[in-house]
């Protein structure tokens, strides 16, 4: 079963599998993972995909750089809690932006599982089948630097709490836990139907493809789900406790 802590989908180790393989057999090298005996053909036609997706995927990660910038300056700004109206200003800046970047790790999942379907057509029926063994394999987190936002653990941080916030916490928590349980539950459903797809006599290519688009929609929707958490949980807080958790965030 998935993990509730591992929010993303695994399409990396798929990524790698084929792109890395591509790489390392141009250069007559032999990489990591298992190789896939891609033809010469093979190779050109994935080289040409990897440059598609990697300049599609430097537009992506260049706004969500740009919004980690923001960030960055919304967190650090001297003004951020010097009356009420700037503290609620200053909290429903840093929310958009957050919710900004939860949309764009969206869009660079569903680019990158997009272009692992658009490969997956220029294998042959064996290495397909390998490719899509690696993308039954969901075990990655979302990325270093957007993770340590979803992790937050607020109720553990020395905040001074009141029973009350505590208990908003809790009831937080707790729809954010049954959520993603459903979420979790659609996700198995649908590795259930590819793993039966892939067992059919005839496969259709299609549905194959469906399938692990829904899959990877259910994947960015978890990070959303986590994401909302910290985004209720963190306007529980008043402005004195805020700054001490901008503090902690700052010292990290």
């Amino acid at each position: 079963m998935i993990s509730k802590q591992n929010i993303s989908v695994s399409i990396i180790a798929a990524a790698i599998l084929i792109f890395s393989n591509a790489a390392s057999t141009a250069a007559g090298n032999t990489g990591p993972v298992p190789n896939m005996n891609l033809t010469k053909e093979q190779i050109s036609k994935l080289d040409s995909l990897i440059k598609e997706l990697n300049a599609k995927q430097l537009e992506i990660v260049s706004k969500i750089d740009e919004k980690f910038l923001v960030i960055e300056q919304e967190l650090k700004r001297e003004d951020r809690f010097d009356t009420p109206f700037k503290a609620r200003a200053g909290s429903r800046n840093f929310n958009e932006l957050v919710k900004n970047i939860s949309v764009l790790y969206g869009d660079l999942l569903k680019l990158r599982v997009k272009y692992i379907l658009k490969a997956k057509d220029i294998l042959n029926d064996k290495q397909k089948s390998r490719l899509i063994s690696a993308l039954l394999d969901f075990d990655i987190d979302t990325p270093d630097d957007f993770s340590y936002y979803l992790k937050l653990d607020l109720p553990s941080l020395m905040l001074d709490l009141t029973k009350d916030q505590i208990k908003k916490f809790l009831k937080y928590g707790a729809d954010m836990d049954i959520r993603d349980l459903k979420l979790e539950l659609e996700m198995n459903y649908k590795l259930l139907d590819l793993q039966d797809e892939m067992k059919a006599t005839e496969q259709n290519p299609e549905k194959v493809n469906n399938i692990i688009m829904v899959i990877t929609d259910i994947g960015a929707k978890r990070i959303d789900n986590r994401v909302n958490y910290i985004l209720n949980a963190k306007d529980v807080l008043t402005s004195d406790q805020k700054k001490q958790l901008l503090q902690m965030i700052l010292m990290m």
